[in-house]
């Protein structure tokens, strides 16, 4: 994660193939404008999301999008099987012992008390349990689905990135 409180960083890709760099718009309302993911290229102009989103709705890993000239995922065509959620713990402590019962799922650590969780084709129940247990025992202080809301792609200004970098034009190489 970055210090820079408008571009929410991710320091590597999860799924572990060739991936890069293409970024998200956010809803301001959430006190930062852009999420910047790894992508992987996987054909036909489409590209193949490598990170759970934190703060975006509507992507999550594996999920095919179009990415616009300037690096903006403007699209979200289709989503692999599974489910996804943002999970938010009591304490930063709590979240490091429980997240070893998460073990079989692709998860993302966010900053403090934050997680990402999406779980593989058919394990859906394993993970609507955990969550469940977890909220019944006071563990955690909130959960939401990820795709609980469309993919909004936002304003698309191809001609200048998220971090001010000015006019440029994405290069995924």
């Amino acid at each position: 994660m970055t210090d820079n409180p408008t571009l929410v960083v991710h320091p590597r890709p999860v799924l572990s193939e060739p991936a890069v760099e293409a970024w998200t718009y956010i809803d301001p309302s959430y006190g930062f404008g852009w999420e910047k993911l790894f992508v992987s290229e996987a054909g036909d102009g489409l590209w193949k999301v490598c990170n759970l989103p934190y703060h975006v709705y509507g992507l999550k890993i594996g999920s095919l999008v179009k990415v616009s000239q300037g690096g903006q995922i403007i699209e979200a065509v289709s989503h692999p099987e599974g489910i996804a959620a943002r999970l938010c713990f009591q304490s930063p402590e709590q979240k490091g012992r429980l997240a070893r019962e998460l073990s079989s799922l692709m998860t993302e650590e966010m900053f403090g008390c934050f997680m990402a969780v999406q779980s593989p084709p058919g394990q859906e129940n394993a993970l609507n349990s955990i969550v469940q247990e977890w909220m019944e025992k006071g563990h955690l202080s909130a959960a939401e689905d990820i795709m609980g809301q469309a993919f909004d792609s936002g304003p698309v200004p191809d001609e200048a990135a998220p971090d001010g970098e000015g006019p440029r034009t994405w290069t995924p190489s």
